[in-house]
């Protein structure tokens, strides 16, 4: 029996307002055969959020705002198991939160990729992968598919609910990965960290990549980030390089298309100061200038660089 096909998406704004990027969010899981069960945290919620909720999702719900996302994602699990009684065995489940923008390319390119794995309950996939804070696939994007569900469930009822940011990374997001590693998952990244930093190091062979970066740290040239540059230039000698992706490569692997999504923050808030990205302090009420914005950046970026088309990019990128 074919397995029903959920995304369970967190979502949370402090006014309340719309969000036209999560309903394209949506209308895209829609498009490749998923049913979204949202979960909103926001304090209230305005006429025109819950008209979009009601228009876009198949179920849509308010919890309180504790737990962080992984709270979202518990709520979410427990309805589709409890009140829709789908039978773990029957289920395809992506959890996702409101952190990005996307998708930029085609999500069936995603699950295409990941569903012609065997289902031998032996992968979690996600997105991106971080090194960051011990190995784990980032919490903004994890597909369970039927085969490995049950250890989403186990996690959800063995795991307290997270009191602040930290315990909600590391008994979170880390701790997720963790527990299904050790009950025998290998965790499948759409990007790679070993791939995505090789990509970038190996610009023009070994030595001239480590003249290049090293150069360009003090003079005004094109880099990554600094964070990006210190994780290709360890890489080239042969040491241990630990970074977040979606900031530190964030708005290159848009570049080049290797990530159907971008982290709302990275366009917001600029963490790590790259230079490509001079947006910052862009609150919730001009996402869309923000996102039109990158997308400027993108074209300027390939104009100048010349980094070619973005499909031909992607395709030499090896994913699952």
């Amino acid at each position: 029996m074919a397995a029903e096909r959920w995304v369970v998406y967190a979502t949370f704004d402090t006014t309340g307002a719309p969000a036209p990027f999560v309903e394209e969010q949506l209308t895209a899981y829609r498009q490749v055969g998923f049913k979204t069960i949202v979960v909103d945290t926001s304090p209230t919620l305005s006429p025109e959020r819950e008209a979009a909720w009601q228009r876009s999702s198949t179920q849509w719900l308010t919890r309180p705002n504790t737990g962080y996302d992984f709270g979202s994602y518990r709520r979410g699990l427990r309805i589709l198991l409890e009140e829709r009684r789908i039978p773990l065995e029957e289920l395809d489940v992506v959890f996702a939160n409101d952190s990005c923008y996307g998708p930029y390319s085609p999500l069936a390119d995603v699950f295409g990729a990941f569903d012609a794995l065997p289902r031998d309950g032996r992968r979690v996939f996600g997105i991106t992968e971080s090194h960051e804070v011990g190995h784990h696939l980032q919490s903004y994007w994890l597909y369970f598919r039927a085969d490995v569900v049950h250890h989403a469930s186990a996690f959800f009822e063995a795991t307290p609910e997270a009191v602040d940011r930290d315990d909600a990374i590391h008994q979170g997001e880390v701790g997720f990965s963790r527990f299904v590693v050790e009950r025998g998952c290998e965790l499948v990244a759409w990007c790679p960290i070993d791939a995505l930093v090789r990509h970038f190091a190996d610009v023009h062979g070994t030595l001239l990549s480590i003249l290049e970066f090293g150069l360009r740290r003090r003079l005004q040239r094109y880099r990554y980030t600094y964070s990006g540059d210190r994780a290709c230039l360890n890489r080239l000698v042969g040491r241990p390089f630990k970074c977040n992706p979606t900031t530190a490569f964030g708005t290159h692997m848009h570049y080049h298309a290797l990530t159907p999504f971008v982290k709302r923050n990275l366009v917001r808030d600029n963490p790590d100061h790259d230079a490509f990205v001079p947006i910052s302090g862009i609150g919730n009420a001009r996402d869309n200038a923000t996102v039109h914005r990158l997308l400027r950046e993108t074209e300027r970026y390939r104009q100048r660089y010349g980094a070619g088309p973005p499909s031909a990019a992607g395709a030499r990128f090896p994913h699952p």
